[in-house]
């Protein structure tokens, strides 16, 4: 009987550090979803004020530059992940 319940006893202790190992993951997963969220939100506000594609070639060169930026944030991004 003695041996049942430390064995109940050792079961519960195991279930017991996975459900904390889950709640950090849990917890790691959150973080980085809020970080993607903001991160996303903010490219979306920059794209949202670019200008129409223009025709000019001095137009072009300078919105090539705006999504430079753009596009080097994004490559930040999925070091992150």
């Amino acid at each position: 009987m003695e041996g049942q319940w430390k064995d109940l006893n050792s079961l519960l202790e195991d279930k017991q550090k996975l459900s904390r190992a889950r709640a950090d993951q849990l917890g790691a997963y959150e973080r980085l979803r809020d970080q993607v969220l903001e991160w996303l939100t903010s490219m979306e506000t920059r794209v949202l004020r670019l200008e129409p594609v223009a025709v000019e070639i001095e137009t072009l060169k300078r919105q090539t530059e705006q999504l430079k930026v753009i596009t080097a944030s994004k490559i930040f991004m999925g070091f992150l992940l």
